[in-house]
């Protein structure tokens, strides 16, 4: 029996405002806003969303990217082990784009099969998944926006109840 996962959107605004750990002299006047339409992904179908770039004053953009993050964290006795890898790297845009909300970039992203799984968590360990909407100004500054992700594999109704499905097992019994 599959279990429906509720939808989680997510509303993306990245101002100066929001910008830490940066002298606040240095960063230009821009807004680039959006959404996620889901952070609960079903692993067969594509990440997607959409970005704005409202306003970008001189130096202009360089490049909007999104960034796949896979995390796993290691519990023991000495200790917990965090490694963070990125996985995958699309890029949104290139260049000083169109402003304005009528100019809309499309989020697309497939999940790379084998790099990404489930999100699990046991006591001693867990594999998470995140995406990071990278905002490179033309000035060499870097901000980014993260988005914890939840990924699962939605059962086929075929394959859950036994009827074998697109599964190669069920393809070798029956060849």
């Amino acid at each position: 029996e599959s279990k429906t996962v509720a939808v989680k959107p997510a509303k993306l605004n990245i101002v100066p405002a929001n910008v830490e750990r940066v002298h606040k002299g240095s960063i230009p006047d821009f807004r680039v806003c959006g959404r996620v339409d889901n952070l609960n992904c079903d692993l067969r179908k594509p990440f997607t969303g959409e970005i704005i770039v409202d306003k970008c004053d001189d130096p202009g953009l360089a490049s909007i990217d999104l960034q796949l993050i896979r995390i796993e964290t290691c519990g023991c006795s000495e200790g917990v082990a965090r490694e963070a890898t990125e996985i995958q790297s699309v890029q949104i845009a290139s260049g000083d784009v169109c402003q304005g909300e009528q100019w809309v970039l499309p989020i697309h992203m497939y999940f790379p099969r084998l790099f990404t799984c489930p999100t699990m968590s046991s006591r001693n360990f867990k594999i998470e998944f995140e995406v990071n909407v990278v905002v490179k100004l033309a000035n060499g500054m870097v901000i980014a926006e993260n988005f914890p992700l939840h990924l699962f594999r939605q059962g086929e109704v075929g394959a859950a109840k036994g009827e074998g499905g697109n599964s190669t097992r069920a393809r070798r019994r029956g060849a």
